[in-house]
């Protein structure tokens, strides 16, 4: 199929939005609300076993069990994960996400814009691919741990 006979169906999420047995969106949805939620159990049903997360631009994690370890690491790691979607679009089995996650890392809360792209395969995720900018990743850091070290600073005051 060409790009120019591809037809492109565009939705913005919101909690009332019909659910559809098998449809891409429910998938991604419900994947992404179960990574907030840091159920990791959902998440990996959602996967295929030959899944691909490709965080770019750091190097691809291959296999559902690898994808599990780093589900695993990122729970042991943060505190709170909050996801706010902003768009979703789906073309087949693709479904692309705009997004801005919050990751508290103990004290230290990293905001961040993603783009995430979806391929599904028989109803399971096979690709995950976020894209994001290491540079505003790394700004949302020692934006956060200067936060944190605020918050700190007013506390040893008060006490």
């Amino acid at each position: 199929m060409t790009e120019t006979s591809q037809t492109t169906h565009l939705a913005q999420v919101t909690s009332s939005a019909l659910a559809v047995p098998g449809d891409p969106f429910d998938v991604v949805r419900e994947f992404v609300a179960a990574l907030q939620e840091g159920d990791i159990e959902i998440c990996l049903s959602h996967l295929h076993e030959d899944v691909v997360f490709h965080p770019a631009p750091l190097p691809p994690v291959h296999g559902k069990a690898a994808v599990a370890r780093q589900l695993q690491l990122l729970r042991l790691l943060a505190r709170r994960i909050s996801i706010q979607t902003h768009n979703i679009a789906a073309n087949g089995g693709v479904v692309l996400t705009e997004r801005t996650h919050t990751i508290e890392l103990g004290p230290i809360p990293v905001d961040f814009w993603t783009w995430g792209t979806f391929e599904l395969v028989d109803g399971k995720i096979a690709l995950w691919r976020e894209r994001f900018d290491i540079a505003e990743l790394s700004f949302a850091a020692a934006r956060g741990i200067a936060q944190a070290a605020t918050a700190l600073q007013i506390e040893s005051r008060r006490g």
